[in-house]
């Protein structure tokens, strides 16, 4: 027995309307250039933080045309987050997330940096999914060999770009991550407080 063509219709529309609705996967690790510059390279071995649940942790936000995207900021922003850190310090260690105190020892770290991460996303365009407007708050927080808290920073980076684009580059939150971490780096940089 066929459908009314009502129902037809009904269950097309609602068809369309969920594929509008849905989050298109994403990344947003941005294009860095950090070439390491001798005469800012501070002479320090550090660590940084990152847990695995953070890592896997998936964020959804708005796109255009009633769409949204999804990707893993941590993830994704975590080449980054080293690749600044390694353009600053002489070594950089990736702490694991069990037996900390012992690995700060063994690899002679001097500070240990923790990135928290949020972010934000919109569009202007009403047909494209892709947003044309991203912001990347990143909140840097830096520990000494004992766990004492010595540094904290917050970084906002910025991103637009027109409509449309590819199905998985997001170049305004790339744009956006690339500025954040260009702030962050100088801020190092600046920072009498990692200076021997």
């Amino acid at each position: 027995m066929k459908a009314p063509r009502v129902v037809r219709r009904l269950i097309a529309i609602l068809g369309v309307c969920a594929l509008a609705a849905c989050a298109h996967p994403v990344r947003i690790s941005p294009q860095l250039d950090m070439a390491r510059e001798t005469s800012r390279l501070i002479d320090a071995r550090v660590g940084y933080r990152i847990t695995d649940a953070q890592r896997t942790q998936e964020v959804t936000t708005p796109g255009g045309g009633g769409d949204k995207i999804s990707y893993v900021p941590y993830r994704d922003l975590e080449p980054g987050f080293y690749q600044t850190l390694a353009s600053v310090f002489s070594a950089v260690f990736v702490v694991p997330e069990a037996e900390v105190e012992a690995f700060v020892r063994e690899k002679q770290l001097r500070f240990v940096f923790t990135p928290t991460i949020r972010t934000s996303s919109s569009s202007s365009n009403v047909i494209f999914w892709n947003p044309t407007d991203f912001t990347v708050n990143l909140e840097v927080t830096a520990f000494d060999a004992v766990g004492g808290q010595v540094w904290t920073r917050q970084f906002t980076g910025t991103g637009k770009a027109a409509a449309g684009g590819t199905l998985v580059e997001t170049p305004s939150a790339q744009a956006a991550a690339a500025e954040a971490f260009h702030q962050f780096r100088q801020a190092l940089i600046d920072a009498r407080e990692f200076r021997p």
